[in-house]
């Protein structure tokens, strides 16, 4: 079971996307832009997790697969995906989503914090929105520094 604290009160932005059937929030702080999907290169050596990577403005970005991250159901590349360029640990990653649906702003108050991972998601916490339950991922989680160090190995 998770154990959950209420966080300090306060406004959150979020970009809402959908991965499979579930709505996930970002943070907007570390998200730099959204983007239609484009073709992926291999990555070898990459974990299954890793769809591959991209060239973004001039710089090699591992793409992450978050089907794959989350546990979720495969599906292939579609035209109709997007890319979410987020910061972590000062470079960029790209985040492979169904569709990015929204921003919202929601009172840090209202979100309800994971002190661990859920499932071994990186789950921040959860928020209740009049259309259901959004979870609220925590980015620096999402790759640890370990794997972003293997990461940068094989982008170079």
């Amino acid at each position: 079971m998770v154990s959950v604290e209420l966080v300090s009160a306060g406004d959150t932005d979020l970009l809402v996307v959908r991965v499979a059937e579930q709505r996930c929030g970002l943070p907007t702080e570390r998200v730099e832009q959204v983007l239609r999907a484009c073709a992926v290169s291999p990555l070898p050596g990459a974990p299954a997790w890793v769809a591959g990577a991209i060239n973004l403005r001039g710089r090699v970005a591992a793409v992450v697969d978050l089907r794959a991250r989350l546990g979720l159901d495969p599906r292939p590349l579609s035209p109709t995906d997007h890319f979410v360029i987020v910061t972590v640990r000062g470079r960029p990653l790209v985040l492979r989503v169904d569709q990015a649906l929204d921003l919202v702003t929601v009172c840090a108050a209202q979100i309800e914090q994971a002190e661990e991972s859920f499932e071994g998601r990186p789950l921040a916490g959860a928020v209740a929105m009049p259309d259901g339950l959004l979870f609220v991922y925590d980015l620096e989680r999402f790759v640890s520094e370990a794997e972003q160090s293997k990461l940068e190995e094989l982008l170079e």
